[in-house]
């Protein structure tokens, strides 16, 4: 991104591999996450088809939950089945059945072929709970170090909200230890070692030229987005699992 210092996502891009005819079956957040989950065209959803007027197509809006089929034929059940520890952090938006607690919420997703789920938030934050970054990162690093210690190949679904708000860029003034407003209540919120703070952040993307309060919000989640990377990305290092995951 230029301008923007991003330096873990720009080093994915010039040491990975670069796909330049990518595309999603979705510009919706929901019915894109079910494509990736289950490889099939969000208008394939089972409710959705259910919900379809005859004659139409059925029209995917801001939800296409994995239920029916979908639940237990997607891409962790078949990761699972072959031996690997799979987990699943940060936004869901895929529920459909499910309700009630965060423990009651949390054994849903795992129904569907997860091992580990944790730092979960049903849908989008709305203006009831904060930006919990480092408790999402945080969450990531625990599922790293538990399937090490399983001595398992592992898949991590891994789901940050940013650059969506809310309350983007004025979290970035409070730099943790806070209190954060999360789905599974209010929580002390730690620093996660290594990662850059909230203020560095902040700075950082007010330093980016020609940044204006339109962008500011963006700009700061994809400078804090590519933080929280870049120390997952270190702890594979550190631990010996970068180049076998």
């Amino acid at each position: 991104l230029p301008g923007i210092p991003t330096p873990l996502l720009d080093k994915l891009r010039t040491e990975g591999v670069t796909m330049k005819r990518g595309y999603t079956a979705s510009p919706k957040c929901s019915p894109s996450r079910y494509a990736i989950l289950t490889g099939r065209f969000p208008s394939r959803n089972e409710k959705l088809q259910k919900q379809a007027s005859d004659g139409y197509p059925p029209a995917p809006g801001n939800q296409a939950p994995l239920s029916g089929v979908d639940e237990h034929m997607n891409l962790q059940t078949v990761l699972q089945s072959e031996g690997y520890h799979t987990g699943m952090v940060g936004k869901w938006h895929l529920l459909d059945k499910c309700s009630g607690t965060y423990a009651e919420q949390v054994a849903c997703v795992k129904a569907t072929g997860f091992d580990f789920v944790d730092s979960f938030y049903p849908s989008n934050l709305g203006d009831s709970y904060d930006q919990q970054l480092e408790w999402v990162t945080h969450a990531a690093l625990q599922f790293i170090d538990e399937a090490r210690a399983a001595n398992k190949p592992f898949f991590l679904h891994y789901n940050s909200i940013l650059p969506n708000g809310p309350g983007m860029p004025d979290v970035l003034y409070n730099d943790p230890p806070v209190q954060v407003r999360t789905f599974d209540g209010v929580k002390d919120m730690p620093a996660v070692p290594g990662m850059m703070s909230r203020t560095a952040v902040l700075n950082a993307a007010l330093a980016v030229e020609g940044v204006n309060d339109m962008f500011l919000p963006q700009i700061a989640g994809m400078i804090w987005q590519d933080e929280s990377l870049r120390v997952i990305h270190d702890h594979l290092q550190t631990q010996g699992l970068l180049d076998s995951t």
